[in-house]
């Protein structure tokens, strides 16, 4: 099937090579992973190794897009929760 492998011209990094149902996979028991954790110690292990997976990519200007929108909108939750208080 070629459509769940990335093409060889983009096989620069691990994240290009691996498979669509790996990625997938790789997605899906992360996001169970972040429901069951509730030590701070271990989200910040989790979040250090999806940063490093984004990294792999190679899109750095779209990385620091998306972080920075995620960072302001941590800032507005944190705000409107003072707010609430």
């Amino acid at each position: 099937m070629h459509a769940l492998y990335a093409p060889e011209s983009k096989a620069q990094s691990l994240v290009y090579s691996l498979d669509v149902r790996t990625k997938v996979a790789i997605c899906l028991s992360m996001s169970f992973a972040v429901v069951f954790l509730i030590y701070p110690l271990a989200l910040a292990f989790l979040t250090i190794m999806t940063f490093f997976y984004v990294l792999n990519l190679g899109r750095y200007k779209a990385i620091i897009v998306r972080y920075t929108a995620i960072a302001l909108m941590w800032l507005m939750a944190i705000g409107i929760m003072r707010l609430m208080h």
